[in-house]
C-alpha cells in the first residue's frame, strides 16, 4: 500500500495511476472479504472519495487513494440486509475501477464518483420494491437475484435504459397482476423502449401501458399474441406490441407526439372499451381530435365525458324511442 501511495503522488497525471487502481482492486475483489455492511456505508465511502478529490492537490492522492480502497472493500461486502451476491458486487468493480485516482484528478470527475453511491442505493431500493410485490416463489435467494440483475442488465443495454430503471418496472408490473417475474422483466424492457418512442420517463410509460392495456384486454394478457389477424404480422405480436406500433404510427404521421395519443388514450379507454370502441378506433378519434385542438389531457377528458353520456342514453337516435 505504500508503494502504491507513492507511485500514486509521483503520477497524478494518471499515467500510472489508473493501472495501480486497477490493480489494488483486482486484489480486494478476489479476496472477498467476509464483512458485513450495507448500501448506506458504501455511499458514505463514496462522499469520502468525492470530499477527498474536491480538494484537488497532490497532496490528497494518498487519502484519496485509502478512501477508493475503502469503497471497494465496502461494494466487495456488500451483504446481508440487501441480499447481494457476488456477481452484483463484481459489476460494480467494474464501475469503479473505470474511475481511477489519475483520471479522477486530471478529469474532475468527482460527480461521477458521487453517482456511483447514488446507483447502489438506488439498486438497492428498486429490488426491494421487486420482492414486496414478487410472486411466492420468488424468495430473493442468491441464484434468483443475479438471474433479475442479469436479465434487467441485458434489457438495460438493448433499449438504452438502466438496470434500475427496468427493476423499477418490473416490480410496476408485478403490482399490477403479473404472477411471473420473467414476464415482468419482458413488460418492464417493452415499457422502456415506448419511453424512448414517445420521449417520457420510465414511469411514465408504465402508467401509459397499464391504465390502456387494463381496458383492452387485461395487463395480465398484455404480452399474449394478439387474436385478430394482421396482415403481416407473424406469431408473437403481443398486445402491448399492437398499442406501441399504433401510437408510434401516429407519432410519425400526424401533428401531434406519442405522449399525446397515450395520454388521451389513459384517460379515455376505459369508457371507450365498454362503449364497444376498438384500440384502433380510438387511436383514429385521439388523432382527428388532437391536431387541431393540441391538448391531450383535455381531449381526452372530453372524450371520456362524451362517451359518458352516451353511455347513459336511453332512447334510440334512429326512431327516439
Amino acid at each position: 500500500m505504500a508503494d502504491l501511495t507513492i507511485r500514486l503522488k509521483t503520477s497524478v497525471d494518471g499515467s500510472g495511476a489508473e493501472q495501480e487502481i486497477n490493480n489494488l482492486i483486482n486484489k480486494l475483489n478476489n479476496k472477498q472479504i467476509n464483512l458485513k455492511t450495507n448500501a448506506s456505508t458504501v455511499a458514505n465511502e463514496l462522499n469520502n472519495v468525492n470530499n477527498t478529490l474536491n480538494n484537488g492537490t497532490t497532496n490528497s492522492a494518498n487519502n484519496a487513494t485509502r478512501a477508493i480502497n475503502n469503497t471497494a472493500k465496502a461494494v466487495n461486502i456488500l451483504g446481508t440486509t440487501t441480499k447481494r451476491t457476488n456477481g452484483f458486487a463484481t459489476n460494480l468493480y467494474s464501475t469503479l475501477s473505470m474511475y481511477t485516482m489519475g483520471n479522477l484528478i486530471a478529469r474532475q470527475l468527482t460527480k461521477a464518483i458521487s453517482s456511483v453511491g447514488s446507483t447502489i442505493l438506488d439498486t438497492d431500493t428498486a429490488i426491494k420494491k421487486v420482492l414486496k410485490v414478487a410472486p411466492a416463489d420468488f424468495t430473493g435467494t442468491e441464484a434468483q437475484l443475479d438471474g433479475l440483475m442479469k436479465k434487467a442488465t441485458e434489457a438495460g443495454q438493448e433499449v438504452a435504459r438502466s438496470s434500475i430503471d427496468i427493476i423499477n418496472s418490473t416490480a410496476n408490473a408485478l403490482q399490477s397482476g403479473f404472477h411471473n417475474v420473467n414476464k415482468a422483466v419482458e413488460f418492464a424492457k417493452n415499457s422502456s423502449m415506448f419511453a424512448n418512442v414517445i420521449d417520457v420517463d420510465q414511469n411514465k410509460a408504465d402508467i401509459y401501458l397499464k391504465s390502456v392495456l387494463a381496458s383492452y384486454g387485461g395487463i395480465t394478457k398484455a404480452l399474449d399474441d394478439v387474436q385478430e389477424k394482421i396482415p403481416g404480422v407473424t406469431k408473437g405480436y403481443s398486445n402491448m406490441m399492437k398499442m406501441m406500433d399504433m401510437i408510434n404510427y401516429a407519432n410519425n404521421n400526424y401533428a401531434l407526439t406519442g405522449a399525446d395519443v397515450a395520454e388521451a388514450m389513459k384517460r379515455s379507454a376505459s369508457v371507450a372499451n365498454t362503449l364497444g370502441v376498438s384500440m384502433e378506433e380510438l387511436v383514429g378519434i385521439i388523432i382527428a381530435g388532437q391536431e387541431p385542438l393540441q391538448n391531450a389531457s383535455k381531449l381526452g377528458n372530453g372524450l371520456k365525458t362524451i362517451m359518458q353520456n352516451m353511455a347513459g342514453w336511453k332512447t334510440s337516435a334512429k326512431d327516439g324511442k
